[in-house]
């Protein structure tokens, strides 16, 4: 698998405005960890030029990207630790490459806050981790786009007053990689196949398995570079049973198939050197609209951010 271009996912510089109604003081109003019980109107603000956001499309072998109106976000307390966390939603307001986004903010002067999209309901409030899936997708770049292009900013709230306050944030980073594959049949000259469905699975020594996993633990942490997407590998041999032979399945839109397939995958290898080759073997299964059914294998090592053009030879 050839790493043809590379994109990292950013947040354009945006305004983020969290609107709602008014709250009590800091008096009254604050819990043991520091964040104000009631929200507050809060106004995060990007504080570098960067290039991406929800909807996704292609120039010039990159990924280009801006927010859409209604677009929805999860933000969360990250200085409560210890005791339950804050979070809610955030909804883009407008349709553009900067946008401000509306919800109700907890959030106290210095506080930290986990900025994450798409919205996820699964937040611990013990932690705050939350779990991603990458099953249901459906080969489309706009399918990635609002469901599977998962991302994570950092805000500091740097001021307050009684019912406002005003944050920044750096650029937000994706958790995952972006492949865009083509597969070319190796009998008939390498033409590229039109394809109806595919499966995705690798070598897993570390596990013991071939499969795929197909969700992934996130832990929200006040430092951007250490949050990762960690798949939720299996530890027993009743488990490495259960996954043995499960795969990721792409099944493009009914009546529909597609030469180009995009489909958001775990980062994962390690970039090494002789004699230890730390790429990760994948297994392809690739079905066209006529049921023919084609294999094959490539070696990749895929990291987090990175936009991916491959094309697969199989037979």
């Amino acid at each position: 698998m050839k790493n043809l271009s590379l994109i990292t996912h950013h947040l354009s510089l945006i305004t983020l405005l969290a609107a709602m109604t008014a709250c009590s003081s800091d008096d009254d109003g604050q819990d043991d960890g520091g964040i104000i019980a009631e929200p507050r109107l809060l106004t995060i603000t990007q504080i570098e030029q960067p290039s991406t956001r929800a909807t996704l499309g292609e120039e010039n072998e990159a990924l280009t990207a801006s927010w859409t109106a209604g677009d929805v976000l999860t933000y969360a307390t990250l200085s409560n630790i210890g005791n339950s966390y804050y979070y809610g939603p955030l909804t883009a307001k407008t349709t553009a490459t900067k946008s401000e986004f509306t919800g109700k903010v907890h959030c106290s002067q210095g506080n930290k806050l986990a900025v994450i999209y798409p919205q996820t309901t699964t937040l611990a409030t013990d932690n705050g981790s939350y779990t991603i899936s990458l099953t249901g997708q459906d080969g489309t770049l706009q399918t990635l786009a609002t469901k599977y292009h998962y991302v994570y900013g950092v805000a500091t709230v740097t001021s307050v007053t009684e019912t406002t306050a005003s944050a920044t944030m750096e650029k937000m980073k994706s958790l995952l990689s972006v492949v865009k594959f083509n597969f070319a049949d190796k009998n008939k000259n390498n033409a590229l196949i039109s394809v109806k469905s595919l499966t995705i699975s690798y070598d897993n020594t570390e596990d013991n398995y071939r499969g795929y996993p197909r969700m992934a633990t996130v832990t929200t942490k006040t430092s951007q570079g250490e949050v990762i997407a960690q798949s939720q590998v299996v530890a027993t041999p009743e488990e490495q049973e259960q996954w043995a032979g499960k795969k990721l399945e792409i099944n493009l839109p009914s009546g529909t198939t597609k030469e180009d397939v995009y489909v958001a995958l775990l980062p994962g290898g390690a970039k090494t050197t002789s004699p230890v080759d730390g790429r990760l073997q994948f297994y392809f299964s690739v079905t066209d609209n006529d049921g023919n059914t084609y294999t094959g294998t490539a070696k990749a090592v895929l990291v987090e951010g990175e936009f991916v053009n491959a094309t697969i030879k199989v037979q």
